[in-house]
């Protein structure tokens, strides 16, 4: 019995490039480069603290949102929605495909002044795409 044996560092080496090809994934779902342009349009009217606390919690919301779909998102999808994840998919590039005609159709800025007017018109925003929209 001739069986391959990986040394440790052998192991530690997938395990960690195991990490970072998770961590990159990661990042480019949830995207927050691509976020930063939004968040700063949409918090125009709002002094340092209250950006700062929308931050703080379109952060949090995020976190939870991803682990959520990460952990019981296909089991809900399945068994509660009855949904396969290709409906999903169309489903969520059609209304990505919708919401960007229309908002380059209709090209204005949307400017918001409070705490409460943010969280209860735009609370999409603290998802990440394929969260919100599964692009």
């Amino acid at each position: 019995m001739n069986e391959y044996q990986p040394s440790g560092g052998e192991a530690m080496n997938f395990e960690l490039m195991a990490f970072f090809q998770a961590a990159l994934f990661l990042f480019a779902i949830v995207d927050p480069v691509g976020g930063v342009p939004i968040f700063i349009s949409l918090t125009e009217g709002a002094d340092d603290n209250e950006r700062r606390r929308l931050l703080r919690f379109a952060v949090f919301t995020a976190f939870l949102l991803v682990l959520a779909f990460a952990l019981l998102g296909s089991v809900i999808m399945t068994y509660v929605f009855h949904i396969s994840m290709g409906e999903f998919t169309f489903a969520g590039g059609l209304l990505l495909a919708v919401v960007g005609i229309r908002d380059m159709v209709r090209g204005g800025r949307v400017c918001l002044d409070s705490f409460s007017q943010f969280i209860s018109g735009k609370l999409p925003v603290f998802m990440p795409l394929p969260v919100s929209f599964a692009g």
